[in-house]
């Protein structure tokens, strides 16, 4: 599992930090709902070009901004990476 860190790798052969790949940041507790707003905010990244990883379920509520939500109870590995990404792909193909 990748837990806190990628394992696809540059030249060197070592792990990258997963929070290495973002730009913001909204780790805190409360509302999902509030942290994607606050990103929407900040950068101007429309929610339908969002993919949200979590392993709670109530965060699903994201999905009402037009978030693409997956559930990930037991963390995420490349093929759930995957999956995600097909699921992002799929709420996309009219486009």
């Amino acid at each position: 599992m990748f837990e806190d860190t990628c394992t696809e790798t540059p030249g060197d052969g070592e792990p990258i930090p997963a929070v290495n790949f973002f730009n913001e940041l909204e780790i805190y507790p409360g509302s999902k709902l509030t942290h994607f707003d606050r990103i929407h905010q900040k950068t101007g990244i429309p929610y339908s070009e969002m993919l949200f990883f979590d392993d709670e379920h109530r965060n699903a509520e994201v999905e009402e901004l037009g978030v693409t939500f997956c559930l990930v109870p037991q963390g995420v590995d490349r093929d759930i990476f995957e999956k995600g990404l097909a699921k992002w792909r799929k709420r996309h193909e009219d486009e």
